[in-house]
């Protein structure tokens, strides 16, 4: 296989990282693959290797400085080349300002900054030779910082000066450099914040995910790791930042010089987030003067035009985004309360496969089991079910032995035994007659309007009557 373009990606075990991985899987040769968790670098390599891509990996701590020249040193001498570098490893521990110790400082400097510094600064030369680009995640902490997570707050905004630095240097080297600040992103550690956070509160976990400061609305991780094309998105550019609720920090191959910009930055009005695809921010690469800031003077006639043209945009912006994502629905359930069928005269339903809910994107749970009834007819019935309302979400039969994720779902095929009637509450739903249970194992709460998995229950033969 000829190497066109080679991708590193650390932290790519788990999380932003991982679904990272898997997204560029897809738009390069190879992708290598950084992390200290042995076995689940493993498996994503064997994930980004059946799409079709080549994946190296390097088991390591980039907290150790030699571990900058392990990765690149070993990249180049098997692919020979190195196209884009992100940056994503590193959890800051969330601890109060008066209580984190020097060494947990020390810690978190150690892998989120200076790891990224290290490989950023080793990786240049090649990146220099490609026309390559460089990414540094930050966090939304770093825009406003508070005591409980002081050390997150600061090392985030580290990252986006470290990025401009970078940048500025990546105009006369030809590198593209930037950092991203994604919004609330519902990873496993997020997940875990959310299993700890909401007990102590006496709330559920799904409900923890409104109440908590901040948390009601999260980004799936299919806005890195998932197919953009099949949401209605245009490919992935190498010139585009491309993430859910995000700013974006450094300066493209070419931009004029610092001084030249701020000389212009009144005449050449910046492209609002809100009116950007999908809630993401093309195309927006901010100097050190401008942080994403819109200057409007008064008297500035082109601003006054702008204005009057942009407002009435925006509120159709605005209409389109609501539509799309409904977020009413995040906090109104759709209850309902099916009793279970039965047909007179003949002998009671019998289980014969059922499974239990466990979430994927959404917390979900409860009962799935088919029944056959007297008349000879199917059933599938959700028992003390719930999920999150949201659009579009349909309850799918799928081919496979668990329907653990999109990728399961959508590769080996599903029958759709149409919209959810609700997202709270038992509910029934046909099964034909010429679907073959041995084939459909599994069902997924699907939602299509995201091609996203709500979550998910592995059927098995039933012992006992379940109602």
């Amino acid at each position: 296989m000829e190497i066109k373009s080679v991708a590193i990606v650390t932290g790519a075990s788990q999380g932003i990282g991982r679904a990272t991985a898997m997204r560029l899987a897809r738009d390069f040769s190879a992708v290598v693959l950084v992390a200290r968790d042995k076995e689940a670098l493993e498996t994503a390599a064997s994930e980004i290797t059946s799409v079709g891509a080549e994946a190296m990996v390097f088991v390591l701590d980039l907290r150790l400085p030699q571990s900058a020249e392990t990765v690149v040193k070993g990249t180049v001498e098997r692919f020979g080349r190195i196209d884009a570098l992100l940056n994503i490893a590193g959890a800051v521990p969330q601890i109060d300002l008066f209580e984190m110790t020097d060494a947990q400082w020390d810690d978190g400097m150690a892998l989120k900054l200076h790891g990224a510094r290290r490989l950023t600064i080793r990786a240049w030369d090649a990146l220099k030779a490609s026309k390559g680009s460089v990414v540094l995640i930050s966090g939304s902490a770093a825009l406003d910082p508070k005591p409980g997570f002081a050390a997150v707050a600061a090392i985030n905004a580290a990252i986006i000066a470290l990025a401009k630095a970078f940048a500025e240097q990546g105009i006369k080297d030809g590198v593209q450099v930037n950092s991203v600040v994604p919004g609330a992103v519902m990873t496993g550690r997020r997940q875990s914040f959310f299993e700890k956070w909401a007990p102590a509160h006496n709330l559920t976990v799904g409900r923890g995910h409104q109440e908590v400061p901040g948390g009601g609305w999260h980004q799936p991780l299919w806005q890195a790791g998932g197919d953009r094309r099949s949401a209605g998105l245009s490919r992935v550019s190498r010139g585009e930042v491309d993430d859910g609720r995000v700013g974006t920090y450094g300066r493209r191959r070419g931009q004029g010089h610092l001084g030249q910009e701020r000389r212009q930055r009144r005449k050449t009005p910046i492209t609002p987030p809100f009116l950007s695809d999908s809630f993401c921010l093309r195309e927006l690469f901010v100097s050190e003067t401008q942080e994403a800031q819109f200057f409007l003077s008064e008297g500035d006639e082109e601003m006054k035009t702008w204005m009057k043209i942009g407002i009435p945009v925006c509120l159709l912006a605005v209409l389109a985004a609501w539509y799309a994502f409904r977020p009413e629905r995040l906090v109104v359930n759709r209850r309902v309360d099916e009793a279970m069928p039965n047909s007179p005269g003949v002998s009671s339903a019998q289980p014969l496969e059922s499974g239990r809910f466990y979430s994927i994107l959404h917390p979900t749970e409860g009962l799935a089991t088919v029944y056959h009834l007297g008349d000879g007819t199917r059933v599938l019935r959700l028992t003390s079910f719930s999920t999150s309302n949201g659009p579009d979400v349909h309850v799918y039969m799928v081919a496979a032995d668990d329907a653990k994720d999109a990728a399961t779902v959508e590769q080996a095929g599903f029958v759709d035994l149409g919209v959810i009637k609700g997202n709270i509450g038992d509910q029934n739903y046909t099964l034909g007659s010429d679907l073959d249970l041995a084939k459909y194992r599994s069902v997924s709460i699907w939602c299509k309007r995201f091609s996203v998995n709500f979550g998910a229950a592995a059927l098995r033969p039933a012992q006992t009557s379940q109602n």
